[in-house]
């Protein structure tokens, strides 16, 4: 799950990136440039970029800090957006007990819908892995 990609662009250029990138916040563009100043471009770092603003978003619950965050509504929900979908699943992996008799299925599971979603995502940033 750690497979890194390059960047063909640097992403500190806003008017770049508005060319490369889809529609997005600023709130998005932000993370995005945070995520591109890191040595390894993977879904962990991009995923701890976003966690720390999550973290630090208004609400008590996943979903209300999700909500207070500004990220991009596609097909009127802004749970389609591909940042949220990754997030999400991410989430619901930690909420795994390890004393779950399926633990290592259910960790399993999650793996591969992370990787279906970070390929998804690349797709949707116009990201090409190495």
């Amino acid at each position: 799950m750690t497979n890194d990609i390059h960047m063909t662009t640097h992403p500190s250029s806003e008017s770049l990136a508005d060319n490369i990138f889809p529609p997005m916040t600023d709130f998005e563009k932000n993370c995005m440039i945070e995520w591109g100043e890191n040595n390894e471009l993977n879904v962990m770092s991009l995923v701890n970029v976003f966690s720390k603003h999550i973290n630090n978003a208004d609400g008590h619950t996943y979903t209300q800090k999700i909500k207070n965050l500004d990220f991009t509504i596609i097909n009127n929900n802004f749970y389609y957006n591909p940042f949220v979908q990754i997030l999400t699943i991410f989430y619901m992996k930690q909420t795994i007990e390890k004393d779950d008799p399926d633990y290592d299925k259910n960790q399993t599971h999650f793996n591969n819908l992370i990787m279906k979603f970070w390929g998804e995502l690349l797709d949707y940033l116009n990201i090409t892995p190495d």
